[in-house]
């Protein structure tokens, strides 16, 4: 039955059509959950902070930060040496001197292995609630992806995880959700975990070693499968502004003003609560300005609802019009400018264009020539030629190296990318019911458990599960099952049968059979998984839906699985309305239960 919720013509149009925030406004605030509110973004300098960043285009012509110039190790080094010093010898009374070096990079973060140059091997604090420090610890500076959110979710998560379960993730020590700091960055200090990624040593590790390895991965599965709630949702710890949490004390710089820090204490760990999704989807261009809900969700139709409402305001943004058709002028003012005077008529044409609507300071950005994905080798004289700066804060965010034209959406795509996205939005009311989640009906899913972030000793044997960013909970049955290091099929395409001479169909075999041992493992375990990956309905996932499951991951993978409304959905869109046609005509019993 379609449900009783508003028409996707009522959904909220963009918050502002100027091309970047206005000084003196912060990005949205965290929403309170249905206990307590996991806090607020309080400072514009977070935002100055996120603007000051340079952004460039990703997967799905989805913007991302970028470490520039004036990001680059050395100059890290120099700021992280004096910041880190002083707030150890505030809480743990260090005064011996620290040897930081580069450990690691990542998308959205900079790892640091921050040694403490003193005899002792643990430093305990003058305060009994703050626990011993060891002489290694590993500092992680992140990108503003998802302004202050994303931390407070992965400190929370990772607290949450390792008091209740036995699965080795790193203890936090410290962090800072607000890029509004001396470092400039949103950052963890955390316990330095030993081992090597699995995805290197793996190559080299026995057939027995495979196996114990699944094994120990299937532990730790399960145990997840056990964190269940009753709502879709990233983990907080239930603080406010105005009472933190006893298991955390805030720090003070030395003229008495809040830097935003948080020190973690050994009190108890409070239960968390659910509040907005950490989530990619959410974030790159103006998605932070757009008025959708980011949860927490009750039911699944808001779920699902979420990601294509965002595509539903973006498409409409005006902002995006102008971008498209300024990337439309500019290849065609380079087309015609290839046939010399023959096309020197519309090339001047379409250049008066693009200067007109480069004139309007939409972000624009762009890919390719020399260099282009290695800005941070670049001084900001390079970048000031393509993005204006005030103040020293970029007038646009998102910016790319000049060259061949990239953009987000094309300017003859985007009126039938509007009608699609509503009609997709009335699939979403036909398909998923707004009926609300059963009890313990979701779990905590870390859907990236992959072989970089896995770590292992010398026997291959896992010591550590890390990157705990963008994990949020899922019902059961549309959550990430396999884990990525174990899935066939992550792997190419190849027989089955072992073939030591075939790297391909060698390396498939072995996974085949970490695989088995997996289900084996799951199996003695008697895993909630089980009864899901069996097909048959899980008590506890709340009321049915009229549509099969496939029909419902199809239709979750178009609307939360894209960053874009792209052509090929279309075709998608297309064949969920047939089917949804054909499942009524049919009188359609309900297959499965969400």
């Amino acid at each position: 039955m379609p449900s009783t919720s508003p028409s996707p013509s009522q959904a909220p149009a963009p918050s502002g059509t100027s091309p970047a925030m206005p000084s003196g406004t912060s990005p949205p605030a965290l929403p309170p959950s249905s206990q307590a509110s996991t806090g607020s973004i309080s400072s514009n300098a977070s935002w100055l902070v996120w603007r000051r960043v340079l952004w460039v285009g990703f997967e799905d012509n989805i913007p991302i930060p970028c470490w520039t110039y004036h990001y680059r190790v050395d100059s890290l080094l120099k700021k992280i040496k004096p910041y880190l010093a002083d707030l150890l010898n505030r809480h743990w009374g260090i005064t011996a001197p620290l040897d930081v070096t580069f450990l690691n990079q990542g998308s959205f973060n900079r790892a640091f292995l921050v040694r403490i140059c003193s005899d002792d091997s643990l430093h305990t604090a003058p305060k009994s609630t703050l626990p011993p420090l060891p002489n290694q610890v590993v500092l992680r500076l992140a990108l503003p992806i998802l302004p202050e959110i994303k931390i407070l979710s992965e400190v929370a998560t990772m607290r949450y995880v390792k008091h209740r379960t036995s699965i080795p993730v790193p203890q936090v020590y410290m962090y800072n959700a607000s890029a509004a700091n001396d470092l400039e960055f949103e950052w963890i200090l955390m316990e330095y975990m030993p081992g090597q990624r699995f995805g290197d040593v793996e190559p080299s590790l026995s057939d027995d070693a495979r196996k114990l390895f699944a094994r120990k991965i299937a532990d730790w599965v399960d145990s997840l499968s056990h964190l269940q709630f009753d709502e879709i949702g990233s983990l907080y710890m239930p603080c406010t502004t105005t009472d933190p949490p006893s298991a955390s004390s805030s720090t003070t710089t030395p003229d008495g003003t809040d830097d935003g820090t948080v020190v973690i204490s050994t009190d108890a760990i409070p239960d968390p609560v659910i509040g907005q999704l950490s989530n990619l989807n959410y974030t790159g261009d103006w998605r932070l300005e757009y008025d959708f809900n980011r949860g927490p969700f009750r039911n699944l139709q808001d779920f699902i609802l979420s990601g294509a409402k965002a595509n539903f305001i973006e498409v409409r943004d005006p902002r995006q019009q102008v971008r498209a058709e300024f990337n439309q002028a500019y290849i065609k003012r380079e087309e015609a400018s290839k046939e010399g005077e023959a096309g020197k008529a519309l090339a001047e044409k379409e250049g008066k264009r693009v200067e007109e609507l480069r004139n309007r300071r939409i972000p624009i950005y762009w890919s390719g020539g020399p260099d282009s994905d290695n800005w941070e080798s670049r001084p900001r004289d390079q970048i000031t030629s393509i993005c204006q700066y005030d103040d020293d804060v970029p007038t646009c965010p998102v910016v790319m190296e000049f060259g061949q034209s990239f953009f987000r959406y094309a300017a003859q795509d985007l009126e039938q990318h509007r009608e699609v996205s509503k009609r997709l939005m009335d699939l979403v009311y036909s398909i998923i019911p707004n009926t609300p989640l059963g009890p313990r009906s979701t779990v905590l899913n870390h859907w990236d458990i992959n072989g970089g972030n896995v770590l292992v000793d010398g026997t291959g044997q896992p010591t550590a599960l890390l990157d705990w960013e963008f994990i949020f909970t899922m019902p059961f049955t549309l959550a990430q099952f396999y884990p990525k290091v174990l899935d066939v099929s992550m792997r190419d395409q190849s027989d089955s049968e072992r073939d030591p001479s075939d790297p391909e169909r060698e390396a498939m075999w072995k996974t085949e059979k970490m695989e088995e041992e997996f289900h084996e493992r799951m199996k003695e375990l008697k895993s909630p998984w089980l009864v899901v990956n069996n097909g048959r309905e899980y008590p506890t996932m709340g009321r049915k839906s009229p549509y099969s499951t496939d029909l419902i991951v199809n239709l979750l993978y178009v609307t939360t699985g894209n960053r874009v409304v792209r052509r090929q959905d279309h075709k998608m869109v297309r064949m969920l309305e047939k089917k949804v046609k054909a499942a009524k005509s049919a009188s359609q019993k309900p297959a499965s239960a969400i």
